[in-house]
């Protein structure tokens, strides 16, 4: 079951458009449920003659059923500490996302455009990793981008971008569950002492192995070219570079470093064929030393 609405019209000297959507979805063998939404707004106003603002807001939240799981009791009907290891399991799905934007588009002359960009995106989780206690996701974004365009001949343009991100998600605040946890408390026996055999279940709930690799630092080069020496050849130039970074986990730190490049010809002799080629290159290094757990047992 979903529902759209959409509006559009005339504010001040600019112009909106916006929607809304709402939809169910339920597994009618277990009767589990999702539900979702969304809702955008985008306004985009001129500034003067060479100028305009693109300003762009949109929400989304998503909410899930969480099963119980009914697992057998340990020791049940035996002597000795019978433990229950019934839970309920949380959905990760549970989330509700904001996205806020917005672009200056100036036009130096007739064939330069010049726009700047900045974005806030966050995420904010109800359940993982922690029920209750969910990591909140924002990323700060901003962006350059120069265009420049010769009629029908020549175009070109180059842009830089760059992120930087709290608590990227899966991350688990890092790779070991933090000193203080209630996790780390062993189970007591009829006889008050911890009991070790116990506890092996109990690592179940520990988040070690929740890591990340996604970067905290991003920062983007690219440069895109097109050539068209007659109305039956082209010939086109991309290249990106990427740099990222991760130094805010308490046993990981990560660096990636990408490079690539394209170059390709395309000649249409005539209206029934098309010839094309090119090359690529490609490069990509990752550094990520770790800290790895040794568990005597």
């Amino acid at each position: 079951m979903s529902h759209k609405a959409r509006v559009k019209g005339k504010a001040g000297k600019g112009q909106f458009a916006s929607s809304f959507a709402f939809s169910k979805a339920t597994n009618k063998l277990n009767d589990l449920s999702a539900k979702s939404w969304a809702g955008v707004f985008n306004y985009a106003v001129p500034l003067s003659p060479k100028s305009r603002l693109v300003a762009k807001v949109s929400a989304t939240g998503v909410t899930a059923n969480d099963p119980f799981v009914d697992i057998k009791s340990h020791r049940e009907g035996r002597s000795g500490v019978v433990t229950d290891f019934d839970f309920t399991r949380y959905s990760s799905l549970d989330r509700t996302t904001a996205d806020v934007s917005a672009e200056f588009i100036h036009r130096l002359n007739q064939k330069t455009t010049l726009s700047f960009l900045a974005g806030y995106n966050r995420v904010a989780r109800e359940d993982y990793p922690v029920i209750g206690d969910g990591i909140t996701n924002s990323t700060i974004t901003g962006q350059a981008k120069i265009r420049y365009r010769k009629g029908m001949k020549y175009s070109t343009s180059f842009k830089y971008r760059f992120e930087k991100t709290s608590d990227p998600f899966v991350s688990g605040r890092g790779l070991f569950e933090a000193n203080g946890s209630e996790t780390l408390e062993l189970l007591l026996d009829t006889a008050g002492t911890p009991s070790a055999w116990l506890f092996y279940f109990q690592r179940e709930g520990l988040r070690y192995q929740s890591i990340t690799t996604e970067p905290t630092d991003y920062h983007e080069v690219s440069l895109s070219s097109t050539f068209r020496p007659s109305a039956k050849t082209s010939l086109n130039l991309k290249v990106k570079g990427v740099m990222d970074k991760n130094g805010d986990l308490d046993s990981l730190d990560v660096k990636h470093s990408k490079l690539n490049g394209n170059l390709s010809l395309t000649f249409m002799p005539d209206l029934k064929w098309t010839l094309s080629g090119g090359v690529s290159y490609g490069m990509e290094k990752s550094r990520g030393p770790v800290a790895v757990a040794l568990f005597d047992g």
